[in-house]
């Protein structure tokens, strides 16, 4: 997220980077770990795999979402040793803006965003999907580690159904509420859409204005929506598990085809066939 960084664009906070056993601080210039609730996940991973909540207990330990116990010192030093094999990011453990608290089971609910360059040389939201944790035991909100997942009316920033099913997983039907915790699903509005809306356009065309399409993953706190990661090839089985539909038939697909043909056309300077 450097590039977001570096334009202002509000996204999560990193107090550490990991990567062949050096300690790099970022946003952090204290001593060791600070004395917070810590989130670790591998820097370059996907689908939400070997990331780790650690809460705070006081007196320099840290719980692991497992159960373990370690300081902060013998935290640093497992990464460090690890990071032999796969680079780590240290950030805080963020909180659901409480209109959501409900919705997330446990864990930091994110809303993947779509945008695309549009016929004007522009970047619009085309989709959103709305992930939840199915049960409290995860740490992260996945598609693919078995989170469920809602659509969300762009306009409004209302839920539709909820939903399972990615790629290589058994679908579970359609629900209202909540499958594991009965809550409320369907019709609710996530808070602070609009400025969502803005800020993933924004980020789009002042910082990735070389990418034609993005999938942003965005929380939702009280402080507003925060970007938590740009992925420049986002998988789209959950846009069209929960759209109902193939992407093809959908904005997304007519834009990706327009930004398809002019590449065409510029390569070869004459109409695509």
């Amino acid at each position: 997220m450097a590039r977001c960084r570096e334009h202002g664009i509000m996204t999560a906070p990193v107090f550490f980077k990991i990567m062949g056993e050096k300690v790099t601080a970022v946003d952090w210039n204290g001593a060791g770990l600070p004395e917070t609730d810590l989130f670790v996940k591998p820097s370059h991973g996907r689908g939400g795999r070997n990331a780790t909540r650690w809460i705070y207990l006081g007196s320099g330990q840290y719980r692991r979402n497992d159960g373990e116990i370690l300081t902060g010192n013998q935290l640093l030093e497992r990464l460090r040793l690890e990071s032999r094999q796969k680079a780590f990011l240290i950030q805080p453990r963020l909180l659901n803006h409480e209109d959501i608290a409900d919705l997330a089971n446990g864990t930091l609910a994110t809303v993947r965003v779509m945008s695309c360059r549009n016929e004007q040389g522009e970047f619009e939201v085309t989709n959103a999907v709305f992930r939840m944790a199915r049960k409290k035991s995860v740490v992260v909100d996945n598609f693919h580690a078995g989170g469920i997942a809602a659509n969300v009316d762009i306009r409004t920033g209302e839920l539709g159904r909820g939903t399972g099913g990615a790629w290589g997983a058994t679908a579970d039907g359609w629900y209202e509420r909540h499958c594991e915790t009965g809550v409320q699903i369907l019709h609710r509005r996530l808070p602070c859409w609009p400025a969502l809306v803005d800020l993933v356009q924004c980020a789009h065309a002042r910082a990735f204005s070389d990418q034609v399409v993005i999938g942003w993953d965005v929380a939702l706190l009280n402080s507003g929506p925060c970007i938590m990661e740009a992925n420049k090839a986002p998988d789209l089985d959950i846009i069209q598990r929960v759209g109902g539909g193939p992407v093809g038939e959908q904005r997304l697909g007519k834009l990706l085809a327009f930004n398809l043909r002019r590449t065409v056309e510029t390569k070869y300077n004459r109409p695509a066939a």
